[in-house]
């Protein structure tokens, strides 16, 4: 039993080793890539193996760096501590013994590309819905959506191979790109939507009835999205509709928004509505509490 829980650690740190050593990739969140894979990595542990590989500092001083093969860093999640060592990296990538974990490796790093392109995507469009632990539901979500990729063989499945399934797009449809402001708790009103081109329609839209008004709000606002993107090489297109923006004491009305155009590529077509608060002070609209309360949620994605 101590030999097999030795094995696994050793396991663990090189895993931790190889992707430290081997990912390189932006992340516009300002989480690294690797840190992303780190948190994947220890989730799976934890949860198959009731192991956890990582300790808190709690002293009055924090320490940043490696001390005696012990490693202290910062995250947005506090400052942690782990120790350092493992297999040899060329070890995982040829020793026949890791094949599972080679593939493991392949496909996590797909995710992680596949989630950082929809973010770049819509870079624009998360300015203004700030939910800085976005990008690790996301990239939960797009593990479940790469295990629906049923063509594709162990090791080789991915995100797109996923999301081309029915069951793939069902996954994802709905995402909440903000969970503190997400669309169901903030807008109680029934609207229209038309995936081809874009348009919502709330019908007789009273902002003081249908919708959740944070406090301080003057103001809200609508906007829709599309999104045409290859997840294959990050190729993209996007169109907004320009915000429709009322009073949050104005009287019922229809509200509708539309992208001008509907935007060309191949791959998916993403479709989004972005609600967003403002306070007015002199005539000029803020943005209320940096995004906090902003909605940003996929309403539909489809294959091109």
């Amino acid at each position: 039993m101590c030999m097999a829980v030795a094995k696994t650690v050793q396991i663990y740190s090189s895993l931790i080793m190889v992707i430290q050593d081997s990912v390189t990739l932006s992340d516009p969140d300002g989480i690294g890539v690797s840190a992303l894979y780190i948190v994947q990595v220890n989730s799976f542990f934890h949860s198959h193996f009731k192991i956890i590989f990582m300790a808190k500092q709690s002293g009055i001083i924090r320490i940043n760096g490696t001390l005696d093969g012990v490693t202290f860093y910062n995250t947005r999640d506090g400052n942690l501590v782990r120790k350092a060592g493992g297999i040899d990296k060329k070890r995982i990538n040829s020793d026949p013994g890791f094949a599972r974990t080679r593939e493991n490796m392949a496909e996590f790093k797909n995710i992680a590309t596949s989630a950082r392109f929809l973010r770049t995507s819509m870079v624009s469009l998360l300015k203004k819905a700030k939910d800085f632990k976005m990008s690790r539901r996301l990239f939960t979500v797009f593990t479940g959506v790469k295990n629906l990729d049923g063509t594709n063989l162990r090791g080789q499945r991915t995100v797109a191979g996923g999301l081309a399934t029915i069951a793939g797009q069902e996954l994802f449809r709905g995402f909440d790109f903000n969970a503190n402001a997400t669309l169901t708790s903030v807008l109680q009103a029934p609207f229209t939507q038309n995936q081809a081109t874009g348009e919502v329609s709330i019908a007789a839209f009273d902002p003081q009835q249908h919708v959740r008004i944070p406090q301080g709000a003057t103001h809200v606002g609508f906007s829709t999205a599309l999104v045409a993107l290859d997840l294959q090489n990050g190729a993209y297109s996007i169109e907004q509709s320009n915000p429709q923006n009322l009073s949050v004491t104005a009287a019922s009305a229809t509200v509708t928004t539309t992208p001008a155009t509907v935007p060309v590529g191949t791959g998916f077509m993403f479709m989004l509505l972005l609600i967003e608060f403002f306070q007015e002070v002199n005539t000029v609209q803020y943005p209320l509490n940096n995004g906090s309360f902003n909605v940003l949620n996929l309403l539909d994605v489809r294959t091109l």
